[in-house]
């Protein structure tokens, strides 16, 4: 292989075969790449890749079969031993989601390998907090150590966004703004990923974009609980065409009672449904509101949206949950690096605490 780099992404979630994918493409275009996914979310995937794409030269599939947590890591380890990691140079690594191969992969990655924690959810900007925080909460899973130490280097979609503090590493930019400043690019990497995902864009014609969660699938919440407020929010939008993009593991029939809302719920990563946005229909994204509780999506909107000069309005409701639900959503680490969100973006970013808060939030857009 010449002077080619050997580059494994380990992927979980269609979220990191995304970001996979717009590495491949650029920083390690020239070298050899090898693509691990799970069939926990993507085995159709996998079938397209192996069908129509060349972007990287080896495909693995770990098939983590529904079976008890000790015969499951049996056979995910006995699948590891047959891929070939000798000579491996670097290791995109993005979770270590328990009962999934990423929790003992870096078993298998010899210690010559640089392995990059690379942009995920909250977690990855304080990974090893978030790891105390999982072992505290259920111990009889997270039940294993990791050797953080063998990570070399953190990379984000805004490194001043890093609050990792036990886990201290280089952090570096993913470019994906400067990526999609390039209309030629932007356009290749939509018409890849649409077919790597079997997505058919529509444009979104809506004035509000609700960017979902799992708050009762993670029992955040009880179901009657989400529901309940989604109505209350709901009842301050009328007169909004409002978009639900869903959480790829929720339940769309949730929000058949709700008549005047339309959902997405294709198996993508909202940062890829944004991607075709601005590649046909940008002038649409114009001052669209984006809401959510807490989630990542909508702070890599505002990422994406403010690097590229188009104005939005981001409400952000993480506040206004707990309030509702009495009781905190995240770990003791998340509120700095709302903060930190906060600092940073600060312009057209709404941070609302209670339902009058958005109500009196609206009536400033009309």
């Amino acid at each position: 292989m010449g002077n080619k780099r050997r580059v494994c992404f380990a992927c979980l979630t269609s979220y990191n075969l995304f970001i996979s994918y717009i590495l491949s493409r650029t920083v390690y275009r020239n070298d050899y790449k090898i693509l691990m996914l799970s069939d926990i979310h993507n085995l159709a995937t996998y079938s397209r890749i192996i069908k129509y794409c060349n972007i990287w030269d080896e495909v693995f599939l770990i098939r983590e079969d529904k079976k008890p947590r000790e015969q499951r890591f049996i056979d995910i380890r006995q699948q590891l031993q047959r891929v070939n990691f000798t000579d491996l140079d670097i290791l995109h690594y993005f979770t270590f989601a328990s009962g999934s191969f990423g929790f003992i992969l870096l078993d298998y990655i010899p210690n010559t390998t640089k392995i990059i924690l690379t942009q995920d959810g909250v977690m990855t900007y304080y990974f090893k907090e978030t790891f105390n925080y999982c072992r505290s909460k259920w111990s009889n899973i997270y039940n294993r150590d990791i050797d953080f130490n063998r990570t070399s280097e953190i990379w984000l979609f805004d490194k001043n966004l890093d609050a990792n503090k036990l886990l201290k590493r280089p952090v570096r930019n993913i470019g994906i703004t400067e990526y999609i400043k390039n209309s030629n690019l932007l356009n290749l990497f939509c018409i890849e990923l649409n077919k790597i995902f079997n997505y058919n864009h529509k444009p979104l014609n809506y004035d509000v974009i609700f960017l979902e969660q799992q708050l009762s699938n993670l029992k955040v919440t009880k179901v009657q609980q989400e529901k309940y407020l989604f109505s209350l929010i709901l009842n301050e939008l009328k007169g909004y065409r409002v978009l639900v993009k869903m959480h790829t593991s929720s339940n769309k029939e949730k929000y058949n009672e709700y008549i005047n809302v339309n959902c997405l719920k294709d198996n993508v990563p909202w940062e890829f449904v944004l991607l075709n946005e601005l590649n046909s229909n940008r002038t649409a994204l114009n001052s669209k509101i984006f809401m959510s509780y807490h989630s990542t999506a909508l702070i890599n909107t505002q990422i994406i949206l403010r690097a590229l000069n188009i104005p939005s309005k981001a409400i952000w409701m993480c506040d206004l949950l707990q309030n509702f639900i009495k009781k905190k959503v995240a770990d003791e680490k998340f509120p700095e690096l709302v903060e930190r969100f906060k600092v940073l973006y600060k312009q057209d970013l709404y941070d609302v605490k209670s339902i009058d808060e958005l109500r009196n939030t609206l009536k400033t857009f009309q």
